[in-house]
């Protein structure tokens, strides 16, 4: 019983708002005749939007403001980061860092000597330390010149390709040089 009551309460509710909604839609309809109080109602409304808008604006030019001003900072950071990079003394340092490397894979995979030691002479531990340093050494390189393995092998396979080119222009070269050479030789 009560579960009736409750749904005729809200049945009841929600009929009585719907006429209501439907009321305040009717005189939504129609337009005053000299209403004085609903056109100051509406500039003032309208006056209300413009200053929000010229708020939201002048916020807006704040930010990029401030937002511009945080680029240029970083643009001049990335400026000075580069120059450094490209100094002589950061290449020099590069350069070592690179010939380091080398000497240092060498040592570990190539059997190569470090001041009359072989990699296979030092114990575990050293053999460990020897592994860090070369990780070391390849994460900072890589970290100053990304990706530079591919690079150098980039530029090695093209100086490479470039320099079979040329070994075959001088033989060709050669081999009409070598009949000369040795027809000179027949001769004397």
């Amino acid at each position: 019983m009560k579960n009736k009551l409750y749904r005729m309460k809200g049945l009841t509710a929600i009929f009585g708002f719907a006429i209501a909604t439907s009321l305040i839609g009717c005189q939504a309809d129609k337009v005053p005749e000299n209403n004085n109080t609903e056109i100051t109602q509406n500039n003032d409304s309208t006056d209300k939007i413009d200053e929000y808008l010229q708020s939201q604006r002048e916020k807006d030019t704040v930010a990029e403001s401030a937002i511009s001003i945080m680029l240029d900072g970083a643009d001049k950071l990335k400026n000075s980061a580069t120059e450094a990079a490209n100094s002589e003394e950061v290449q020099n340092e590069l350069g070592k860092a690179m010939d380091n490397f080398q000497v240092l894979s060498d040592f570990i995979f190539n059997g190569a000597e470090i001041d009359g030691v072989t990699f296979s002479e030092l114990s575990d531990e050293g053999k460990q330390n020897a592994k860090n340093a070369l990780t070391s050494l390849d994460n900072t390189i890589n970290e100053l010149v990304p990706d530079y393995k591919n690079r150098f092998k980039e530029w090695f396979t093209d100086t490479a390709a470039k320099g079979l080119d040329s070994l075959d222009t001088l033989k060709e070269k050669g081999s009409e040089l070598w009949d000369e050479i040795q027809s000179k030789r027949n001769t004397k």
